[in-house]
């Protein structure tokens, strides 16, 4: 470490985009959804130092969204629930 607590760090070789560069190529109008994404670890790849963060070429944004219908978690349990007591079970 350096005097002011710094340390180099290595980024793999490639094209990489800050967060206004990214937020421009998908069409987004405000950054917080990236940083969100980057923190909820839906955006693989960002890397963050100091006050930049740099997000790879190839990153794209997981979706939350069930596209099928189908329940997850707790909401699945609870729908099985009712549908066992519908059932009488």
């Amino acid at each position: 470490m350096g005097k002011r607590g710094r340390e180099m760090i290595r980024i793999p070789g490639g094209l990489y985009y800050t967060v206004e560069e990214y937020r421009q190529m998908i069409g987004y109008s405000s950054a917080q959804p990236i940083y969100r994404a980057i923190k909820e670890g839906r955006l693989v790849g960002g890397i963050r130092f100091g006050n930049s963060t740099l997000i790879p070429s190839g990153s794209v944004i997981v979706d939350r969204k069930l596209k099928s219908g189908t329940y997850v978690g707790v909401s699945r349990l609870i729908q099985q629930n009712k549908e066992g007591k519908k059932n009488g079970i």
